[in-house]
Order: C-alpha cells, then structure tokens, then sequence
C-alpha cells in the first residue's frame, strides 16, 4: 500500500515538472510549432518507433534460443510489445519482466529460466546506454560529469554484480526477500552463469542487436524534428537518447517523467535548438510511444476475452 502511494506521489510530481516546463516554454508557443508537424512523416514515424522493439524482440529471443527454448518470431514479438507497452506504465520498467508470465502461461517456460536471460538483456541494455551516455556527458556536457557519471555507474554495476555472483547474497535474498516464492525461481543462477561461460558470442550478438534497437527509436526522434522543420545529427540524438535514459533511473517519478525531458531540453538548447520545437518533439514522442502501448495492450486484452469465451463453449 505504500508503494502504491509513493507512486502516485512519483507521477504527480513529474507530471508536475512536465507542467512547470510546458509554461516556462510558452503553451502557445509549442501550440504553434506543434501546428506546422508535417503529417506524411507520421507513418514512417510509427514505423520507426515499432521497429525498436522488434529489434529488441530478436535480440532477447537470441538468448532464448540458446538454451533450446524455442518460441515462433511473431508470438514472442506480441509478448515482447505487451510487455513494454506494461513497462510505459509501471515505475523503473519492471512491467517489461511481466513476458516472465506470458512465457509460463503459453509456453510452459520455467520462471527461473526465463526471469535470468530477461535480466542479462536488461543488463546489457544498461551497458549499451552506460557507454555512449558517458560519451555524451563528454562531448556535450563536460569531462569532470561525465567523470562522476562513469564512477557512478561502476559502482551501480560492481553492486548489482556482487549480488548475482555472491552465494551469500543470493541466500539473503532467497532467505528475506523471495521467501516462500523462492523454489518458483530455481534454475536462476545456474541460467544466467551458463551465458558467461558458454554463449559469450549470443551475449555480444545481443549487444549489438540492442545498439541497433536503440538505433530504431532514434530515428525515430530525428524524424519527429525533420516533420517540426528541424535537422539535428542522429547521433547527437542517440547520444542525448541513451543520456535521457541514465537520468530516467532516478527514482523521484515514474520512468524519469519530467525529469528527462527538463534535462533533455537543456542539452539541446545547448546546441541551439529553440526550446517550442525541443518540447514538440516530446509531445510527439509521448503521444506516439503510449498510443502504440495502449493499443497492445487492447489487442491483448481482447486476445484475452477470446481464449476465454472459446473456453465456456468448449464447456
């Protein structure tokens, strides 16, 4: 009950960041810019922003694939896709560990298992944005942050890597935190160290794989500013991309709302570009990145009544 209250406080806190930054700007001003989008970049903008998370689908369905877990390329894209559409409406993404579930249900696929490769890929997207956001903080920001930043993120990394490989931590957490629930994740371990010592090729696969995903979404993001008018490097784009994503770590709103955007306006108005087009293309993003979300998550639920109704007739 009162993470669900921590929660709503988070939300209500970025939407209120999001606000303060939407009349510091002008709403006007954005209603104007918003005015000229050019709608024929619409579709290919769509287009761009699903064929992120099929990239990362297959990068993710790699790792399945190498434990001999086999999964058709559509049924676990739509898995994949509810997922994320999940991980837009749950605090720091866990909603994208909701696959675990639709893999148990539909392909018997052991919890354990299937929560360890979920969180290799979500380790290495880490790594992917880590890097070139430390690259951004120097080339954008400075070297002295981005300094702080790379020791910031080593510890985060260090820590998290003590508590996957120390036995006495994975007892604490079997012990304290899973509880009971701990047999539901037998397998863990032995899965997810059997990726460092036998499949080191599937995990570098899966790196670059994410490096293109993440591509996916940027293109994207410089479509958006060729349809408001504006042409900005795509790689500074990604690199603002994977540095909006570190920022949205911090756990103060939901998913880094508000607080991306404020410190992702900042860095493009550091290379000159004025804040009414910066604050359109989120808008454009925002709109763009929930309406797919919630439209998968319509077609699951519907896919949901279907099963069940088909049930009651068998009955």
């Amino acid at each position: 009950m009162k993470n669900k209250y921590w929660n709503i406080l988070r939300l209500i806190f970025g939407l209120a960041i999001l606000t303060l930054l939407f009349q510091k700007v002008g709403i006007s001003k954005i209603i104007e810019v918003l005015s000229t989008i050019k709608i024929i970049y619409i579709f290919p903008i769509v287009l761009t922003y699903l064929l992120g998370p099929f990239m990362g689908s297959i990068a993710l369905k790699l790792l399945f694939d190498k434990i001999n877990i086999k999964i058709g390329n559509w049924r676990f894209f739509k898995h994949y896709l509810i997922s994320q559409s999940i991980g837009l409406l749950t605090p720091g993404k866990i909603g994208q560990f909701s696959l675990v579930y639709f893999l148990k249900k539909d392909n018997n696929i052991e919890i354990g298992k299937s929560t360890s490769i979920i969180l290799i890929n979500k380790l290495i997207t880490l790594a992917v944005i880590s890097i070139f956001s430390v690259v951004g903080f120097v080339l954008l920001i400075g070297k002295t942050y981005a300094f702080n930043l790379a020791i910031a993120l080593l510890i985060m990394f260090s820590t998290i890597i003590f508590l996957l490989v120390s036995s006495k931590s994975r007892e604490i957490i079997k012990k304290y935190i899973l509880r009971k629930y701990a047999i539901k994740f037998r397998g863990f371990s032995k899965t997810f160290f059997k990726y460092f010592k036998s499949y080191k090729a599937a995990l570098i696969t899966n790196f670059v794989l994410t490096i293109i995903s993440i591509f996916s979404g940027v293109v994207a993001i410089y479509l958006i500013f060729l349809s408001l008018g504006m042409d900005i490097s795509i790689w500074i784009i990604y690199l603002v991309a994977c540095m909006e994503m570190i920022i949205a770590l911090i756990p103060i709103t939901i998913n880094g709302l508000g607080i991306k955007e404020s410190f992702g306006t900042w860095i493009y108005i550091g290379i000159g570009i004025t804040s009414p087009i910066i604050i359109s293309r989120y808008i454009v993003g925002l709109i763009m990145k929930y309406s797919i979300g919630f439209l998968a998550l319509i077609f699951l639920a519907k896919k949901v009544k279907t099963k069940e109704l088909t049930y009651h007739e068998l009955r």
